[in-house]
Parts: structure tokens; sequence; C-alpha cells
């Protein structure tokens, strides 16, 4: 489901933008702001740029001065969506604690009653998403939607089991090693200009799994010990670096694993400082 996140940037500024790296790339964000509230912190600008072709479609739109004029041209904008998505499965997010915005819902809810329109006052609040007439759902299952891995860790812990985290983890099922390299049948012919006499230099051999992990690991470990951080959260750094390369957007695994394991500040410096290892 497409989702249209519509910022009262004026009433919530930028902690209404605290949850934007969990949101799906397909979803749409469109802040609306004044010249009184037109400022982003530089930590949503490292976490936008972080996240790149994975961010969702970030809109920046400013408002015309004049009495309540954000949450007319917001109200307004909101009513050409509705009227734009007849067919398509969408849901619309008004992000603001104004409550206001209760009497747009109430609208809405009696002229298109198969839209979803709800209000958060920030993203983070808005994952899971629900209808103006639905309950709002326990936060322990919200963030079981919206976080699995972080959900799969917590039960591993717990001592359930979990066969798709145990398929990465190379403690418990490690990949097979290459014990015999392929042998040359032939000697290669020498190229033009080189000397006949010396013998034709042997291909290097690749690199096992095992091999590609354990350089890999060392390398974190490396950069980490540079910077002088603790034992501990090395070990941590480099586990989630190792298991998170096989991932399709490794980059995009291991920022959200890093600040889910050491919050937002502390989780960006660490990527900062080991990013340049990943593919």
């Amino acid at each position: 489901m497409k989702k249209y996140f519509l910022v009262d940037y004026e009433n919530v500024e930028s902690s209404g933008l605290e949850g934007f790296d969990k949101l799906s790339k397909e979803d749409v964000v469109e802040v609306f702001y004044t010249e009184k509230a037109n400022r982003v912190s530089i930590e949503f600008l490292e976490l936008y740029l972080a996240l790149k072709d994975n961010a969702p479609r970030l809109i920046l739109t400013k408002v015309a001065k004049g009495n309540q004029a954000l949450d007319m041209q917001l109200s307004s904008y909101l009513g050409s969506l509705v009227a734009a998505q007849q067919n398509d499965d969408c849901a619309f997010v008004i992000v603001s604690k104004d409550k206001g915005y209760g009497v747009l819902q109430q609208f809405w809810k009696k002229k298109r009653p198969d839209i979803s329109i709800t209000q958060q006052s920030d993203l983070k609040s808005a994952q899971e998403p629900k209808s103006s007439a639905q309950e709002p759902k326990e936060p322990a299952k919200a963030d079981e939607a919206l976080n699995p891995a972080e959900t799969a860790e917590k039960k591993e812990t717990s001592g359930q089991r979990n066969p798709s985290r145990r398929k990465n983890n190379p403690k418990t099922k490690p990949l097979p090693e290459q014990k015999d390299q392929p042998k040359q049948s032939k000697e290669l012919p020498p190229q033009d200009g080189a000397d006949a006499s010396e013998p034709a230099a042997k291909p290097e051999a690749p690199q096992s799994p095992s091999e590609a992990r354990t350089q890999l690991n060392n390398q974190v470990i490396t950069i980490l010990s540079k910077a002088k951080c603790e034992s501990k959260e090395m070990g941590i750094v480099a586990s989630l670096v190792v298991n998170s390369v096989p991932e399709a957007n490794p980059k995009t695994a291991v920022y959200r694993g890093l600040v889910s394991k050491f919050g937002q500040k502390k989780g960006l410096e660490f990527y900062r400082l080991i990013k340049s290892c990943l593919p």
C-alpha cells in the first residue's frame, strides 16, 4: 500500500520527521513549511543522504503567508490527492498535533469511507497504517510489524527458534569452504614481448566465503580500533556488518541495524566509520 504523509512542519518541526528511515521508498512525504519554520536538523540531512536510493520521495512545499494558511493549503491538497486516487490502494496520514484536523477526518470518513485518513504526531507513530474508523493496535504488535529484524532478535534471545535468522548466522550453519582449488592442466603460452623461459604466472585462488567474512570482520575491527571504540561495541558492529553483506541492500541493512542497536545518533557515527567497507 502506497502511503502519503502530509507534514504540518510549522506544528511539529524536526521532531515530526522522526521515523523517516523506517518508511518504504514507495511512500511520499510532503513537508508544508513557512518562513517561520523552514529549518531541518543536520542529523536528518545525514540520514537522508545515507538512505540514498532507498529513501522515500521527499517533497518540500513552501506555504504562502496568511491566517491558518498552512492548514488550509494542506487540507486542500489532501482533497486533490483523494480525488486523484479513485482506484489505487492508498493511505493518507496528516503529521501534526493540531486537533483541528479531526474535523477533516470526519468529513472524509462520511464522503469516502473506503479511504484511510489518519493523523499522527510524527512519522514514527504513523508506521502502522489504519483507517480512521479502526482502533489503534497495541504498541508491541505495531513494533513487530515495523521492524521484523528486531522482533526476530528478541524472539531468539528469549529461546524461540527463528529459522530465517539462523540461516544467515555463520555460527549456526557455516557456508561450505572450497577445499580443493582447480589445477591448471596446461601452461599458458607466453604473451607478446614476454620471456618464454619464464613460467607463466598462476592465477590467484579465489577467496572462500569464510575467508571473505574473516577479512571483512578484521577490516571493520581495525577501523573501529583506530577510532578508539569499546571492544564490546566493536564486536557488535563487526558481526552486524558481516551478517548484513549478503542482503540485497547491505548499506541500508547495516545502517538500520546500527540505529536499532545504538540509537540514531551513535548508530550514524558507527555507520560513517565503516561504510567504506560495504559493497
